[in-house]
């Protein structure tokens, strides 16, 4: 099936940089980097203030009924049990200024990765934390599919665990970092911080270059419904509904910079910069149909 998008701008009621993005508990959160927390309960329509993680985000995840969130500097973990209306923070043992830069959820776990390559465990929904082993090279991004972590990283690094302890170390034969990395539909896709694409069928274990035809930087990705999302800079928004071999453009409606996507009850979200936040349902097209709006 094919589907058609009409992205909506939704107000924010804030200018600030919305960074990350994601959904649990019927609930959708998506924070900043200046202490900002947005809460959503109808699916992105309306949004209101939570209260501030305390870190500076670099990534965010849900997982057993907890948000998590992960960062730079100082305590580095922020977890929320309450959707968003609250955050207490955690400190790993990282050293100060190493950041942690993705976290995912997945086997009753919380599993973060940095810089230098640490990574850390949480057993208890992110109340404590420990050192899991530490791989070759920094960790950018990292997320959980077909009961597998998979950490991607600077030097074209792949991180493969089923525990988040115990890691296998695979390459994608490119050099550079990582800027987004999603699953769904037994793909892991990942994109380069050269703008290239990559998918992995088989949980990590080899990666297949894909062509856009894109050149701005990605920041954001999520999947829904047989379709992958990509966001980032200028307002670009990119679109495979087979599962990232092909990909087309969307006509977002704006140049600010788009940083965090999720999938909600038949619906697209997108967040970024000066508090933009998209909305779009998926149109089915029917057969023979034209695509007035992709």
């Amino acid at each position: 099936m094919s589907y058609s998008y009409k992205w909506t701008s939704i107000s924010s009621g804030t200018t600030k940089n919305i960074t990350k993005l994601t959904f649990g508990n019927n609930t959708l959160v998506a924070i900043g980097p200046t202490g900002l927390c947005l809460i959503s309960n109808d699916y992105g329509q309306t949004w209101s203030n939570g209260g501030n993680p305390g870190i500076l985000p670099r990534a965010l995840t849900f997982g057993n009924g907890t948000f998590a969130a992960v960062g730079k500097s100082g305590t580095k973990v922020s977890i929320s049990s309450n959707n968003g209306t609250t955050w207490n923070t955690k400190t790993p043992p990282v050293a100060l200024n190493n950041p942690i830069n993705g976290v995912a959820y997945g086997n009753n776990i919380f599993v973060g990765g940095g810089d230098y390559g640490y990574t850390i465990i949480s057993t208890d929904n992110g109340n404590s934390w420990s050192m899991g082993q530490t791989v070759a090279n920094s960790i950018d991004k990292l997320c959980f599919g077909n009961d597998t972590f998979v950490g991607a990283g600077s030097y074209g690094g792949i991180y493969i665990s089923s525990d988040g302890n115990n890691w296998v170390t695979k390459n994608t034969g490119y050099s550079s970092g990582c800027t987004s990395i999603c699953y769904g539909n037994n793909t892991f896709i990942l994109t380069k911080d050269n703008g290239d694409i990559m998918t992995s069928t088989n949980s990590g274990l080899n990666w297949t270059s894909r062509f856009s035809g894109n050149s701005n930087l990605i920041y954001g990705s999520c999947y829904g419904n047989g379709v992958f999302i990509l966001v980032g800079a200028n307002g670009t928004i990119l679109i495979s509904e087979d599962n990232g071999v092909t990909w087309t453009t969307s006509k977002s409606g704006t140049t600010n910079t788009l940083l965090g996507a999720s999938y909600v009850n038949n619906n697209f979200i997108l967040v970024g910069d000066n508090g933009t936040i998209l909305k779009s349902p998926l149109y089915s097209i029917p057969s023979r149909g034209i695509n007035l709006f992709k």
